[in-house]
């Protein structure tokens, strides 16, 4: 599996032992990516026993391989939302990806993160005249939730689009560094990080829960999932409507300079980029895990030079929800 731009292109100055004895701890948490380390520096503030274990290398699955961006703008979304729920759940959703960005600009500024952080607008558009009435009911909901927003038409910049719905104060970042920086802040207050320890099974005793990590058992009062996959079923067959998904991501240079942007339109194909001055990072032709084809890889990154204005594809990786 290919190392994503993020992940290439930053150093990793140190590694984490693996599991090698058993432990007795308050509090384990499982995965190290973006939400397990997250979830380590909250607990961390009040409570020192605790760890965390990863299966693989802090930040190497889906954490480290997105698209950086910072953004409560997720394709249509809040107008659905209120269809199927209502004002109030979107508009707790909407305050929900609020907060959780302003979190994550906090604990950067607080603990000077380097992981190239900046603020940039999103977009959400179509460049279908058929979809034009989906982007309008989408625009129609973010002013009934009073979320900022500016509907922009028949625009060629950055993309062509036929209408388009931007907000401003979203961010972007490198997501590889900031885990990076959130383990030397975990560092500093004592929280253990296993790399290389794979949970194996977990069974509920009178002295919580025991783990089997790397042939060795982690007893521990608390256990956190924060991976992808449910390991305490309770025979509700959870497995058996798990879909994973896969998706391309490539990084080119930009054939002249564009403004900082966010971009994703609202059709299928779906086509997601983060632009930075000179440089944009792309994804889209999301598929079933293992049911993907070179050719149809190579027929995205095709397709990509006739949306966005780049030069050769210098580095394409894969990344999976």
């Amino acid at each position: 599996m290919n190392d994503s731009y993020w992940i290439k292109h930053t150093k990793k100055e140190k590694h984490y032992p693996s599991v090698d004895h058993d432990l007795h701890v308050n509090m384990m948490i499982v995965g190290a990516g973006l939400t397990g380390l997250s979830c380590a520096y909250y607990i961390s503030k009040t409570a020192k026993d605790a760890i965390v274990i990863e299966s693989d290398q802090i930040g190497y699955g889906a954490s480290g391989r997105n698209t950086g961006k910072l953004t409560f703008q997720h394709g249509l979304l809040y107008h659905t939302l209120i269809e199927k729920y209502d004002k109030v759940f979107a508009q707790r959703y909407y305050r929900a990806q609020c907060d959780a960005m302003t979190s994550i600009k906090a604990i950067i500024e607080d603990h000077h993160i380097d992981c190239d952080y900046q603020n940039s607008d999103a977009i959400l558009y179509t460049n279908d005249v058929t979809r034009v009435a989906d982007l309008q009911d989408e625009y129609q909901a973010y002013l009934d939730l009073g979320i900022p927003c500016e509907f922009l038409k028949s625009t060629r910049t950055p993309v062509e689009m036929e209408v388009g719905l931007q907000v401003h104060h979203q961010a972007k970042f490198n997501p590889y560094a900031y885990c990076l920086g959130l383990s030397d802040v975990l560092d500093e207050r004592d929280i253990p990080i296993y790399e290389h320890s794979a949970l194996c099974d977990i069974k509920q005793s009178e002295h919580g829960y025991e783990c089997s990590v790397n042939g060795h058992i982690i007893t521990a009062n608390k256990v956190v999932f924060t991976c992808q996959f449910p390991f305490i079923d309770h025979m509700h067959l959870y497995f058996t409507r798990m879909r994973p998904m896969q998706e391309s991501l490539c990084y080119a240079h930009l054939q002249q300079e564009e403004l900082p942007s966010m971009m994703i339109n609202i059709e299928v194909p779906m086509h997601s980029a983060n632009i930075f001055a000179n440089d944009i990072v792309m994804a889209g032709y999301p598929h079933k895990s293992g049911q993907g084809s070179l050719q149809e890889h190579q027929d995205f990154e095709k397709s990509l030079h006739t949306i966005y204005p780049i030069h050769d594809i210098e580095e394409s990786w894969s990344n999976e929800d």
